[in-house]
């Protein structure tokens, strides 16, 4: 993830927390990308675990990260479906994530 998401912004103070600074090459929005550089052995990439693709990982270890990181999720629908009942599922679900 790039700047543009807290999660680059957490990532980089919890390094700085832990004494180092990260050294950031690329910052991307496509997850294909950090996949790709990842098999070219040009580095290591931290990617959120949301992509059903497996031919991504081909030659790859996946290593599951733990951590208190947090993540916004906004829900976002037109005024007139605000009360609809996949609208209030799908909040439900959100809101009960762990």
């Amino acid at each position: 993830m790039n700047q543009k998401y807290s999660s680059y912004h957490n990532l980089i103070q919890c390094c700085s927390d832990f004494g180092f600074m990260p050294n950031i090459v690329l910052c991307t929005m496509e997850n294909s990308l950090i996949y790709r550089f990842c098999q070219e052995k040009i580095g290591i990439g931290i990617d959120a675990d949301v992509h059903p693709e497996k031919e991504l990982l081909a030659g790859l270890r996946k290593i599951e990260l733990y951590d208190d990181i947090p993540w916004k999720i906004n829900l976002v629908c037109r005024k007139n479906t605000v009360n609809d009942k996949v609208i209030s599922r799908l909040q439900e679900i959100c809101c009960n994530l762990d």
